[in-house]
């Protein structure tokens, strides 16, 4: 996942997700990924859950809570795959 630092409460944040090798070069999934924030508040325009097309998606995000968050992507077609979380956000 890729992180950004500060963002406004009213604009979108756009998450992209990757499906990765070991050496974290993009392989092609079609893979359903859930996202989830620490921000209690926080409104995913596509409920949260995305489908990799050729390994890649974009999540936007609309935190509703200042202070550092994260995104936390979880792989749902297959368990087995571990779970990324971003950086910190900063959110105003």
């Amino acid at each position: 996942m890729e992180a950004r630092s500060v963002r406004q409460q009213i604009d979108a944040y756009v998450e992209a997700v990757y499906a990765v090798d070991a050496t974290f070069h993009i392989v092609s999934s079609s893979d359903t990924v859930n996202m989830t924030t620490t921000d209690g508040s926080a409104i995913f325009s596509n409920g949260g859950s995305v489908a990799l097309v050729n390994g890649m998606a974009t999540v936007p995000i609309y935190f509703g809570t200042t202070g550092d968050q994260t995104v936390t992507a979880d792989d749902a077609t297959n368990t087995n795959i571990t779970s990324a979380t971003s950086s910190p956000i900063t959110v105003q």
